[in-house]
C-alpha cells in the first residue's frame, strides 16, 4: 500500500478464481496469504472528515452467473484473518447482477464519515455492476465499534459468484482511500 498525499492506494491484487462464497482479494506479490488492503496512518486523522473509498475491477463468467463485489472493514488488516471475508464487516455491497458468459466492469465508490468519539462509520455510496448503476447515493447503514485510529484497521474488497464455473474470474484493478 502506498500513500500519495491524502490518497492511499492498495497493493496489486491477485485475481479470484470462481469464489462461490465471499472471498477477499489477496496480494498479488509478497505475502500472498494476506489481503490487499487500504488503510490510513493511525490516530484520529479521519475523525469528522469525509473520505472516499473506491474499488473497481472486472468480472468474467464461464456460464450465466450472478456476481457482486463488496468493500469490508477489518479491525486487523495485518492478520491473516483479514483475508477471510467472514472475519470482516461489510461496509457497502453491489447488487447481484446476472452475467451471461461475458466480461464486464464493476465499481464501488463510498463517501464515508467517521467519528472517533462514537466510533460510528456512515456515509453513502454509488456503484456500477454489469453496466447497471446502483441507486444514486444509497445511504450506508451506520457501522458501530469502528476504530480507525489504530494502525491495524483498514478496508478490504471481496467478491462472489452465484454459480460455480472454472471460467469465473474476478479482478480488482483499483482500490484506494482518499481523504477529502
Amino acid at each position: 500500500m502506498a500513500g500519495i498525499g491524502n490518497c492511499y492506494v492498495a497493493d496489486a491484487a491477485a485475481s479470484l478464481a470462481n469464489p462461490t462464497a465471499a472471498a477477499v482479494f489477496l496480494k498479488a506479490k509478497g505475502a500472498t496469504t494476506f489481503a490487499t488492503f487500504v488503510k490510513i496512518p493511525g490516530g484520529n486523522i479521519l475523525s469528522g472528515k469525509t473520505f472516499l473509498l473506491r474499488a473497481s475491477g472486472r468480472a468474467t463468467t464461464g456460464t450465466t452467473s450472478n456476481f457482486l463485489a463488496k468493500i469490508q472493514y477489518s479491525s486487523n488488516i495485518t492478520a491473516i484473518t483479514a483475508a477471510t471475508a467472514g472475519s470482516n464487516t461489510d461496509v457497502v455491497t453491489l447488487t447481484n447482477r446476472s452475467y451471461a458468459s461475458i466480461t464486464r466492469t464493476w465499481s464501488l465508490e463510498a463517501k464515508c464519515m467517521w467519528d472517533s468519539t462514537s466510533l460510528r462509520l456512515t456515509g453513502q455510496f454509488n456503484g456500477v455492476n454489469l453496466e447497471t448503476s446502483e441507486s444514486a447515493a444509497t445511504v450506508i447503514t451506520a457501522l458501530t465499534a469502528v476504530d480507525l485510529s489504530s494502525e491495524t484497521t483498514g478496508f478490504v474488497c471481496a467478491a462472489i459468484f452465484g454459480t460455480g464455473n472454472a471460467g469465473n474470474i474476478a479482478y480488482l484493478d483499483d482500490f484506494s482511500l482518499e481523504v477529502l
